[in-house]
């Protein structure tokens, strides 16, 4: 008969997992791993009362599926629940491996220097987390995550090291000590407030472009528009957030979005974000 996995097993795989690590792979792990915690799971994860999840790095994390024995990677939006449910039996050092490619191997991101000097690659991260003092509910375990990518990008400062290995959930003044120290080191400066708006949506609308989970990146935004209603940049997908909302709700027609339908809702909002997106191109400034 099946048993969940103790705490004990775990560790013992755990360990021995990281005896194949390696120098940056090493330090990335150590930066992202936590205490293993039992964290819910509502399809499979009910018999064994959640998974381990060992590691956490930006909204994503690391957990161990003892009913398959092996690691997944799944996106979450409560702490303590996993969003997704996945049946690979991987290797720990697979997995993160392939989270630390994907970091390396994403779109950087170039930070202007007003000095004329080379621009500085960084990622998206970035952008996002200098919005941190315009957003209510900003999520400072993302300081940590930015740490860790600034590191892989090969920008090392005493603070980005200290950052980079604080224990998620974070502290918020404590991240907000050594994130404030790091930009000094970097020669970042924050940007003002609708600059720091905007530079944090665009990730969000840049994927509703793509096509790349529309409904989901719509409600991030919605949600960042009912805190800054001082802020009107992203004031039209507030509107097709509710749009979409009625529409679903069986509504032939509301009044938010008049043009859209449930057939068109989705397109309207790609081409909108396109839009968005050609009128919003902007830098951020480096010290000089």
């Amino acid at each position: 008969m099946w048993k969940p996995i103790s705490l004990n097993e775990l560790e013992e795989h755990i360990s021995l997992s990281e005896l194949e690590f390696e120098d940056e792979l090493l330090n990335f792990w150590k930066s992202i791993r936590i205490v293993p915690e039992k964290w819910q799971e509502k399809e499979y994860g009910i018999v064994g009362n959640g998974f381990w999840v060992v590691a956490i790095f930006g909204t994503e994390v690391v957990y161990y599926n003892d009913i398959e024995e092996g690691f997944n990677v799944s996106e979450y939006e409560t702490y303590g629940q996993i969003k997704e449910y996945w049946c690979n039996q991987s290797e720990l050092k697979w997995e993160i491996t392939e989270l630390f490619e994907r970091i390396r191997s994403s779109n950087n991101l170039a930070i202007v220097n007003n000095s004329g000097q080379a621009p500085m690659q960084t990622n998206k991260l970035t952008i996002q987390i200098l919005a941190y003092r315009e957003l209510e509910d900003f999520n400072i375990d993302l300081a940590v995550d930015w740490a860790v990518e600034m590191l892989t990008l090969g920008y090392e400062t005493p603070s980005v090291l200290i950052l980079a290995g604080i224990s998620k959930p974070t502290s918020f003044f404590e991240a907000e000590k050594y994130l404030l120290n790091s930009l000094n080191e970097l020669g970042i400066v924050l940007p003002e407030r609708h600059e720091a708006i905007i530079g944090y949506c665009k990730h969000f609308i840049e994927e509703i472009g793509k096509s790349v989970s529309v409904k989901t990146n719509l409600y991030k935004l919605y949600k960042i528009a009912q805190t800054i209603r001082d802020e009107n940049s992203v004031f039209d997908f507030y509107l097709f957030y509710w749009a979409w909302s009625d529409l679903d709700y069986g509504q032939i027609y509301q009044h938010y979005v008049p043009e859209a339908t449930k057939d068109n809702i989705e397109i309207l909002l790609i081409k909108r974000a396109k839009e968005w997106l050609k009128d919003h191109q902007f830098s951020l400034d480096i010290k000089e």
